[in-house]
């Protein structure tokens, strides 16, 4: 009867243990959660750049966008506005227990998070140019980070740079001021002198989420 028993105990324990880790593994491969990506770089309205938050919002997209390009994966947009998932400090990682607590996060297994740190604007005039005519050096830099939620690993986390450099304007995305801008529409942004440095960023973030999910 005894040994019976401890026999029951032992399945019991190891069923018990099976339906913990098969519990815990249970989540939605499919699906990657792109959190709002914070910014770190302006903070008022800039002739360049836009409004604080249309600019943010923008570089969101394009990051979602090339991550559903390049992995396949169906991409939710969740909102972290009033609170950041991580610290002043750039290389601390942000908390997946804060991020599995925001609103729009369900069973996926993925999330993304990061801040844009820079957005440099450096304009100045050439003895090559024509009179007149400035040459644009934009260098853009974030922190982009990449989670499994299952298992609370961080599976990306590094600092991203973008660069370009141009001495044209096309007329569409010049305003009023005679400025070229960022264009709210995340897909005139990634064709726009400005947005070439983001795109690059999303680019080479979608490219090492895509080799990470690969083996993982």
């Amino acid at each position: 009867m005894k040994a019976k028993l401890a026999i029951a105990v032992i399945v019991f324990t190891a069923f018990f243990a099976f339906y913990s880790t098969t519990d815990a593994l249970c989540c939605d491969k499919n699906i990657i959660y792109v959190t709002h990506i914070e910014n770190r770089a302006i903070q008022d309205y800039d002739r360049y750049w836009g409004y604080p938050e249309d600019f943010s919002k923008t570089v969101t997209f394009m990051i979602a966008f090339r991550l559903m390009y390049e992995t396949g994966k169906t991409i939710k947009i969740v909102n972290v506005s009033d609170s950041s998932l991580f610290g002043s400090d750039e290389e601390e990682l942000f908390d997946t227990a804060e991020a599995k607590k925001l609103d729009g996060v369900g069973d996926g297994c993925y999330i993304v998070a990061g801040y844009i740190s820079e957005a440099v604007i450096d304009t100045s005039r050439s003895l090559k140019l024509a009179i007149g005519r400035k040459k644009y050096a934009i260098y853009s830099a974030m922190h982009l980070a990449f989670a499994d939620l299952s298992t609370d690993k961080i599976l990306v986390s590094d600092g991203f740079v973008g660069k370009h450099e141009t001495s044209t304007m096309p007329n569409e995305l010049i305003n009023r001021d005679r400025r070229q801008f960022f264009p709210t529409d995340p897909v005139e942004a990634g064709g726009n002198a400005l947005g070439i440095p983001f795109s690059r960023i999303s680019f080479d973030f979608a490219r090492s989420v895509k080799q990470v999910i690969a083996v993982n």
